[in-house]
Formats: structure tokens, sequence, C-alpha cells
């Protein structure tokens, strides 16, 4: 989607943008539209009005990207920057005899974000925290912050119903922006390739009970870092809540591929390291393991 630079001066108000603290809008002196007197501090407005267009037009579901620039000042220095930015809105894509199109949710925005990142090869540095601050234009139980080494980069998730409202969305929107810029400069500055194993894989599941608040990529995070040499990929493939699952609390499942390069793991060694995981996952975090 191709969005103007300019915004109104509510628009800076809501969306104020990542990655700069406090910025300040730079205001256009001769404005094309009377009503948008500032250049964007954000991508989301464009595309937020994109959306709401082809809603009006009697579009269902509407998805899409934006790559420019943002503008700001402080103290009278006048910055920009570039962003990258996505919006979806409405039900998934129909595929091949599927009888039903399920609603587009906070999955479904971040994964998108998640294989991006994968791309550009700077997934692995990646953290997400939880968004708990009610005046964002976010919606504090639906979206979270990716930082890279402390440094906020990139958030995803649903408007706030506020600001719902606001735009007259009738179902939620769902957004993601990032610092362009900023995870360029994270991208590795060379590919490393390696031969493929040729020997199999053996996969053992992990399952954890946990508060609901908790970072499921946390384990993701402990395991691969614990097994660097044998464990070639961990995945969450579910996540329970409800009975006999205490209230406050949540489950985790998780599949866990073990390999070695150089020989085949015998079940005996696979047990055994996965033995000295549990052990030492449990002794690291807040996690209860189910057996």
């Amino acid at each position: 989607m191709i969005t103007w630079s300019f915004a109104s001066t509510r628009s800076n108000q809501i969306f104020r943008g990542i990655g700069v603290a406090n910025p300040q809008p730079v205001r256009v002196l001769n404005p094309i539209v009377m009503d948008e007197p500032e250049m964007r501090l954000s991508l989301c407005p464009g595309l937020v009005q994109a959306v709401r267009t082809n809603l009006n037009h009697g579009e269902d579901s509407v998805a899409g990207f934006s790559i420019g620039k943002v503008f700001w000042h402080r103290d009278g220095t006048p910055e920009e920057a570039r962003r990258v930015a996505g919006v979806l809105c409405g039900k998934r894509p129909e595929l091949g005899l599927a009888a039903g199109r399920a609603a587009i949710d906070f999955l479904d925005a971040k994964g998108i974000v998640e294989a991006t990142l994968a791309r550009l090869r700077v997934l692995n540095r990646v953290r997400w925290q939880r968004l708990g601050q009610p005046s964002d234009p976010f919606h504090p139980g639906k979206s979270a912050q990716a930082t890279i080494d402390g440094r906020a980069v990139g958030i995803v998730g649903a408007l706030h119903p506020n600001v719902e409202a606001e735009f007259g969305f009738e179902q939620p929107c769902w957004l993601f922006e990032f610092d362009l810029d900023q995870l360029l400069h994270y991208v590795p500055p060379r590919s490393i390739f390696q031969e493929l194993s040729r020997f199999p894989a053996v996969v053992r599941d992990l399952a954890v009970v946990t508060d609901v608040d908790f970072a499921s990529d946390e384990v993701s995070r402990f395991v691969s870092e614990w097994g660097k040499q044998v464990v070639e990929r961990v995945v969450l493939f579910d996540q329970y809540t409800g009975a006999p699952i205490p209230a406050g609390k949540k489950n985790l499942a998780y599949s866990i591929a073990y390999r070695a390069r150089e020989r085949t793991l015998t079940d005996e060694e696979v047990n055994q390291l996965h033995r000295q995981l549990l052990e030492d996952l449990s002794a690291a975090l807040p996690v209860e393991l189910r057996r």
C-alpha cells in the first residue's frame, strides 16, 4: 500500500511511532489537505485509513504492507527513518475446499512478522514482551513488543477497542510496525551454509505448566541455547488453558528434534539428554513439568 506522508494532528497523537522517545511532529507550511497539516510519525494511520476505505467499498478482508519514511523533530532538529508496517483485517483467505473462513487473529499477524524476521536472519535475536500500557493505540492484552539487545524495534497486535471505535471498525484490526533501519543494522553481513546431516533426527515432546503471562519463547530459547550441538529445532505445537490446568495457568507443549551431525543418536542417548534438559529447564525457568 502506498500512503501519504502527511497525517492529521489526531492521527499523530494516537500513533506516536516506535523507537523514538517523545517525537515531535513536523508541521507542513502549505499542506495539500488542511486536515493533514503534519508529517506522519508512523505508517499505521495510512494503513488504517486504507483498510477503512476498502471495507467501505464492500471488501470483507483486507491485508497489506507499506515501507516508507516517518518524520519528527527534537529540539528543532528534523529527523527521519524508514519503517515497515502491515495491516490485517477480516478473515483468512479460503483455501481449497475449506468451508469456513476463520477470523484473522494475533497468531496470523505475529506469524507474518516472524517469517519476515527469519528471512532477514534476525529472528533468533528478537525477544518478545507483552505490551501493558493502556494508553497505547494497541490492545494491552493482544499485542507484543519486539526488542533486540534491549532496544524496541517493533510492535504487533490489535488496535485498542477505543481506537477501533474512533476509526469506525466493527471487527479487530491487526497491525505491525518495525524500525527497518534497525532491523537491517542487525542483519548478518554474510550467510554461512553447512551440509545437511545424513543421520535421522529423534523427536521428543516437552510439556510444561506456567503462568498465563509467561512468554512461550523463553522455553524455546533456553532449549536452543542448552542444546546447541544436538538440538536441531524446537517447535511450540500446543497451548491450552482450562481444566485440569489451574486457573491463571496454561499448558505449553513443545516438540524437540535431537540430531547429531556425525552419527545416529541412540534412544538411550536421547533419553538421557532429554532427562537432563528437563532437569535444567525446571531449575532455570518458572515452569512445572508435565510427565
